[in-house]
């Protein structure tokens, strides 16, 4: 099975003493797309996500945007691979994702 496990934040955290934000807890929604079949997409984002975080347990090609549909030759993610990304709030962004070897 191929999935990628999404984590939406509405607030990025300051930390004082050093360099670097990271996505306050608890995130607004959590949940995962099973793009084993083919490509998919997210349903929007919360109207208050700024920040996505996204793990995915299979090589893939994922793309954000208003419309997206994710094709093999949108960037590819290896497999385990985790990353945060920020995101217009309010914008009605999805995230698409795809099987790419």
């Amino acid at each position: 099975m191929a999935k990628l496990y999404v984590s939406e934040y509405a607030t990025i955290s300051n930390m004082p003493t050093v360099v670097g934000q990271v996505p306050l807890e608890p995130p607004l929604t959590e949940y995962v797309l099973d793009y084993t079949a083919g490509m998919v997409t997210s349903p929007p984002f919360q109207q208050g996500t700024r920040m996505v975080r996204m793990n995915t347990d299979a090589v893939c090609s994922l793309v954000i945007g208003s419309n997206p549909a994710a094709t093999t030759q949108n960037g590819r993610w290896a497999k385990d691979q985790t990353e945060c990304r920020g995101v217009p709030e309010g914008q009605g962004f999805k995230v698409s994702v795809i099987s790419n070897v």
